[in-house]
């Protein structure tokens, strides 16, 4: 139930649009802590502990877990016994 802060791009937000996630420049610039620290008191303010930290988990869940990265290949195999 960690925020992210990434540079390059990562798939799995390629089409999420989650405010949990910072995405900051893939330079060799300094991070501007302004900036963080910005968002993460954005996300404080906006939510509880417990509520941020489960939607975060649960995005995980969906959509990182090795339930569901495998998923794709545990269906390839299940087609091909039947």
């Amino acid at each position: 139930g960690i925020p992210f802060i990434y540079s390059t791009e990562i798939d799995v937000f390629r089409d999420a649009h989650e405010d949990f996630a910072l995405q900051i420049s893939i330079d060799d610039q300094p991070v501007k802590m302004k900036d963080v620290l910005n968002f993460y008191n954005g996300l404080v303010d906006k939510y509880q502990c417990d509520e941020l930290s489960n939607r975060i988990r649960k995005f995980a869940e969906d959509t990182v877990s090795i339930d569901q990265v495998m998923k794709p290949v545990a269906d390839y195999y299940l087609m091909m016994e039947e």
